[in-house]
């Protein structure tokens, strides 16, 4: 592999004529503070302190020593205008950051310290921009936050005072100020008072100068730090080097590698163009929108797409690399982000589903189903809903069979992992993925849907009825839990899938029913909060019970002969009078009943 190290201070890195350019393959500025203040500190950490007996100078001087800042990896020749930063553009850009922050502090205290305006004209004329033949050129060049790292950061005097639009920004910004602050005068008193003579903490000269000094210190010993540039003629080798190479910083995602080949590949030979930015923008936006993982998303993109490939989270590079690590055909790349944009849009659909895209009577139970799963925290079935809703795209379902199987599916789901029943979830890993190639592979919609009620045989075999009934009696259901987004939820589903299953003949409106605790939750018995406590009722006739301070069961009973819910209609016929003791026999015959009706 022919590539030319050269060991090499930041320093001479700035100084060089050349321009480092982060390219659009690259990650965008991630590092949060526990990356750029550990790098502020290794940069002080490094400082000598040397103490001045003359009282009529300076009382501290700073001697910076060598710093390591390990390898950084360049697109070019070393006696190239401008060079791709293939690795080290966290650490360039922190640098550029820091740099800037210290040249704005130089600015503000130039009017005590009148060298200290030399000393910010130093950073911006030489480490910042550089003016080459009359124009002046930024050292560190990007597109991801154009203007904005531009005209905030490496610009002197800047009254561009637009606000972040991306997260990058929003780091760059942080970052910045985050810096500013922990090097202001008054932060470098209380964190360094030991390079300060006590007996002069009142003297405002002596601290002024001091504190100049110190700043100067830092970007002395910033640029004296060492670092290793590699430079890389071939792009392909430049790439391998860089997955092979994150010395420093924050470590590169999976996600982050896969993005980097897949860029590599759309730089178009003939015009320089690529189109993966672009692409890829949209995907994120997509995932920005639901306030989701990228990583989770391909994660299970990949699942859905190649469920034979067993991927996890620490192999999808890997298994990225075996499917298309040796493909150089631009179109190839197109179609995955093209397919990328397409499935992004599907798996939040069913993952994060939203009502009003359900809005059709006859898709609801398809919306139920979906909502209860994600509300349940199912995470490994979402990359076969995926696989599911992607087959539905192309071939087109009935929607009779797939409301029943989504419901069937996630009433599984509140049985299995929404009680205390202690099923392992890994037990379905493989199941899972049989039916995903099932689905994948089908030719019709008789071998989508019979895979699907094959792992739903599944789902069966592996609840015990009488486990189930004894963690079932255990769901609690608390209105205030319930308003705070507590886990009220399985108590509320399983009573709601009870009450449709029931009420099959008379449906009630979701909308106008509430869940009822038939002894008042005031009563301070735990046992209140349990599902055998519970039932469906109309709110019309629930608010009318509270309206009235109605606490006593023989007195609900009046109220509860005007309701349509067959689960109050049942609770009547069996119970002339209601109390503690009968919460527990009622919790296991509401057990029973989801366990031969909505089981099934």
């Amino acid at each position: 592999m022919a590539f030319k190290a050269i060991g090499n201070s930041f320093k001479n890195l700035l100084t060089a004529s050349r321009v480092y350019k982060i390219p659009d393959y690259q990650r965008d500025f991630s590092w949060d503070r526990s990356n750029y203040m550990v790098f502020l500190q290794d940069i002080i950490s490094q400082l000598i302190v040397e103490q001045n007996d003359d009282d009529d100078n300076i009382s501290v001087s700073f001697k910076s020593q060598p710093y390591y800042m390990g390898n950084m990896i360049f697109l070019g020749s070393d006696t190239d205008e401008e060079v791709d930063v293939v690795d080290g553009q966290q650490r360039i850009t922190v640098t550029t950051i820091l740099l800037a922050v210290i040249r704005d502090l130089f600015i503000e205290i130039s009017t005590k310290v009148s060298v200290a305006k030399d000393y910010a004209d130093t950073i911006q004329s030489d480490y910042l921009v550089k003016k080459v033949d009359g124009s002046n050129v930024r050292k560190l060049k990007t597109t991801s936050s154009y203007p904005y790292f531009t005209k905030t950061i490496q610009d002197a005097n800047s009254t561009y005072a637009d606000t972040p639009k991306t997260l990058e920004e929003d780091y760059l910004k942080e970052c910045y100020e985050d810096l500013k602050k922990n090097l202001s005068q008054k932060s470098i008193l209380k964190n360094f008072s030991r390079y300060f003579d006590e007996n002069k903490i009142s003297d405002e000269k002596y601290i002024n100068e001091n504190y100049v000094n110190f700043l100067k210190a830092i970007r002395d010993q910033l640029l004296a730090s060492e670092v290793v540039e590699i430079f890389v003629n071939d792009k392909g080798q430049a790439y391998k080097i860089f997955e092979s190479i994150n010395s420093k910083g924050k470590p590169l995602s999976q996600v982050d590698l896969i993005k980097n080949d897949v860029f590599s590949n759309l730089v178009s030979t003939t015009s320089l163009t690529n189109d993966g930015p672009e692409g890829w923008q949209k995907v994120l936006d997509v995932v920005s929108e639901y306030q989701g993982s990228i990583n989770d998303f391909f994660v299970n993109y990949w699942k859905a797409t190649y469920p034979e490939d067993s991927v996890s989270g620490s192999t999808l590079y890997k298994k990225y690399l075996n499917r298309f690590g040796d493909i150089n055909d631009r179109s190839v790349y197109l179609d995955l982000l093209d397919n990328l944009l397409e499935s992004v849009k599907i798996y939040y659909f069913v993952t994060k589903p939203n009502r009003a895209d359900f809005s059709r009577q006859e898709k609801k139970p398809q919306y139920i189903g979906l909502d209860a799963i994600n509300k349940l925290g199912i995470t490994q079935i979402k990359s076969l809903l995926l696989t599911l809703y992607t087959k539905k795209e192309t071939m087109k379902l009935n929607n009779d069979k797939l409301n029943d199987v989504v419901n069937k599916i996630a009433n599984y789901q509140l049985a299995l992992f929404g009680t205390d029943s202690h099923i392992r979830s890994n037990l379905f890993t493989a199941p899972y993925k049989r039916t995903s190639v099932a689905i994948k592979n089908a030719k019709d919609q008789s071998e989508v849907f019979s895979s699907l009620y094959e792992l739903i045989d599944i789902f069966k075999e592996n609840i015990d009825e009488q486990v189930f009934i004894n963690a079932f009696t255990k769901l609690t259901f608390l209105k205030s839990s319930a308003r705070k987004g507590l886990n009220s939820f399985p108590a509320s589903y399983a009573l709601h899938q009870i009450s449709r299953s029931m009420n099959s003949e008379h449906n009630l409106n979701d909308d106008s029913i509430t869940i009822e605790h038939i002894i008042d939750e005031k009563n301070q018995n735990e046992n209140v909060t349990r599902i055998g406590n519970l039932s469906i009722l109309e709110k019309n006739i629930h608010d009318e019970i509270n309206r009235n301070g109605i606490d006593k069961y023989s007195d609900k009973k009046t109220y509860y002969s005007n309701s349509f819910s067959i689960m109050i209609e049942d609770l009547v016929k069996e119970y002339s009078d209601f109390n503690l003791e009968n919460i527990d026999s009622r919790g296991k015959k509401l057990a029973k009943y989801y366990y031969d009706n909505c089981l099934v």
